[in-house]
């Protein structure tokens, strides 16, 4: 018997997951849902990989103003925590 697994791996470094097909068909995709869509229909899976949805870019956010100077000149800057 012959198994017919499917797999889903996360990319370190970045947010996205890497799906294996049984028949060695391999995609990329952010969303979860539709890269296990994407290997669920095998064997008709989509050339390219699961369906991305489009990407809106987020608006700038507005600069932030600090109208006290006494505060400015009291906070004391924090080392970065890595």
């Amino acid at each position: 018997m012959s198994e017919k697994i499917l797999r889903v791996d996360w990319m370190p470094g970045s947010d996205r997951l890497h799906g294996r097909c049984h028949c060695r068909a391999e995609a990329e995709a952010d969303d979860p849902i539709a890269l296990w869509e994407w290997l669920q229909s095998h064997p008709d899976h989509p050339p390219d990989g699961p369906a991305q949805p489009a990407v809106t870019p987020l608006p700038r956010p507005p600069a932030h103003v600090v109208t006290e100077a006494r505060r400015i000149r009291r906070e004391v800057p924090r080392a970065a925590a890595y």
